[in-house]
């Protein structure tokens, strides 16, 4: 859904725009694009870890540190921006 909603976002703002309502905001959008990256990211390895009986330890390092470091990059970004 919020996948959905970045693809439309100039047409949900032109729409909010003519319906006199507040429309996310260029911070709000660029937070709903990070937001669903990391979600991305974690259903991806949730994904992985559904699709097999018995995961190996070496999958579930390499997946977990995967997450670990798209949190480590939002933690950047938010240093960045503060």
């Amino acid at each position: 859904m919020l996948e959905e909603a970045i693809q439309y976002k100039d047409a949900l703002t032109h729409y909010a725009d003519l319906q006199n309502i507040q429309s996310p905001n260029l911070e709000q959008w660029n937070l709903t694009e990070r937001v669903c990256k990391f979600l991305k990211n974690f259903s991806d390895t949730t994904k992985v870890f559904s699709q097999h009986n018995s995961v190996s330890a070496h999958k579930n390092v390499e997946e977990v540190w995967g997450i670990r470091e798209v949190l480590l990059d939002e933690k950047k970004i938010e240093e960045i921006n503060f």
